[in-house]
């Protein structure tokens, strides 16, 4: 049976018989065990016998091969973790959960396909499109993943200048707050030591673009407002954008999530999806319904007695 020691750490590959699945077989599981605990994880494998695992872990078939495959790279990708934590002192149960929960053992890369996962899983999809810009840019920057260690203030001006070659610093900004989250992450559990952090003062500093900030005029809301080519969803499209303006800049996030049940006193309230998981004291916008809210509404929006959505699109 492979067994692996490393400073006071055993990473090992055991039949955990502690729980039988439907088909009568056990799941083959990487044991950690640290300071008298011990650590379950799983591969996907189920077997029926501990000499059976033995046997497959020795056996030179085809079949067997692929399942020696499929264990080693999570013993691996666990074995890899346990170096990084036992080297750096911090190891502990709770550090490795979280490293292989973002894969922070791997490189930067798998740490921001990490990043995607978990935002997907959590349907924040515009939060995951940003990252994969991010990952898509990193892939034509390097031809190679690039390992956590190897993200200097050095390489995060060797990546600036690649950008501004065909975008402008707003896209620098915005790729390198996502490396800066992800090495945030490699430092809270110890990956790497707060004198190797690129980023903060004397170090590697985002700067911000500065687009200008141009306001419509009465003239061109007006132009807006009464725009019309004939077509029912360019008039849809346009009262959907003009009772965003009415409703101070509402996300399109925040639109297509209206209840009726917002609308109260002659105002109309809503909390933020965007900042709702990022505060502590959450806090509800309000904006007064104008006759042209109310016009919009009637016009495009849900019959309440039928759906809790004003608009239709949930």
């Amino acid at each position: 049976m492979i067994k692996v020691v490393k400073n006071g750490v055993v990473v090992s590959v055991l039949l955990d018989t502690r729980t039988v699945n439907k088909e009568g077989t056990y799941p083959v599981k990487i044991k950690v065990y640290f300071q008298g605990k011990p650590k379950y994880y799983p591969t996907g494998i189920c077997m029926s016998t501990k000499e059976e695992l033995e046997e497959v872990l020795e056996s030179k078939s085809k079949k067997n091969i692929e399942i020696q495959d499929i264990i080693g790279k999570e013993l691996s990708r666990i074995l890899k973790n346990v170096d990084i934590l036992v080297e750096r002192g911090t190891f502990s149960f709770s550090n490795l959960n979280n490293m292989l929960g973002k894969n922070i053992g791997g490189s930067l890369n798998e740490m921001i396909s990490a990043k995607i996962k978990e935002l997907e899983n959590e349907e924040k999809f515009g939060s995951s499109a940003f990252y994969k810009g991010t990952l898509s840019l990193l892939k034509r920057y390097m031809k190679h993943d690039v390992p956590i260690k190897e993200v200097t203030v050095e390489w995060l001006n060797g990546l600036e200048k690649f950008i501004l070659k065909t975008a402008n610093q707003t896209t620098v900004a915005m790729n390198m707050r996502n490396i800066r989250a992800t090495m945030n992450i490699a430092k809270q559990v110890g990956v790497i030591r707060e004198s190797d952090y690129p980023f903060g003062r004397g170090k590697y500093q985002i700067k911000e673009g500065s687009g200008k900030k141009k306001a419509l005029n009465k003239k061109q809301l007006k132009a807006i407002a009464e725009y019309s080519d004939g077509s029912m969803t360019t008039e849809f499209y346009r009262d959907l954008w003009l009772f965003i303006y009415f409703c101070n800049g509402l996300n399109v996030a925040d639109l297509i999530s209206l209840k009726f049940s917002d609308i109260q006193n002659g105002e109309i309230s809503f909390i933020r999806k965007k900042t709702k998981d990022r505060t502590h004291d959450v806090k509800r916008i309000y904006a007064a319904i104008t006759p042209e809210m109310y016009s919009i509404i009637n016009k495009w929006g849900n019959d309440p007695k039928k759906s809790v959505y004003i608009f239709p699109f949930l």
